[in-house]
């Protein structure tokens, strides 16, 4: 899923908290995968977009960008204060 965010509409957004966390809310448009599953689902993503992870506070979503740099994804950001900052 691609979201519309701040007028680019080709952005990526990664919500790697956990399901019950999901239930307080999201960002729009975003895709849903757990931090504990980034490994057995990275190929679900694409990797060409810019992608923007986050989680509740930002710490989950670094480690996260970390892990799809590595994976070959070249244009990933993580939302500074996560969720929480957002909304």
């Amino acid at each position: 899923m691609v979201a519309d965010i701040l007028g680019h509409s080709q952005i990526t957004l990664l919500d790697v908290r956990n399901a019950g966390e999901i239930r307080n809310g999201t960002i729009e448009g975003s895709i849903h995968v757990p931090m504990g599953a980034i490994s057995d689902r990275i190929d679900e993503l694409d990797q060409s977009r810019p992608t923007v992870v986050f989680c509740a506070s930002g710490y989950r979503s670094s480690i996260v960008a970390s892990l799809l740099r590595k994976a070959g994804s070249d244009d990933v950001s993580d939302l500074v204060g996560g969720y929480g900052s957002w909304h």
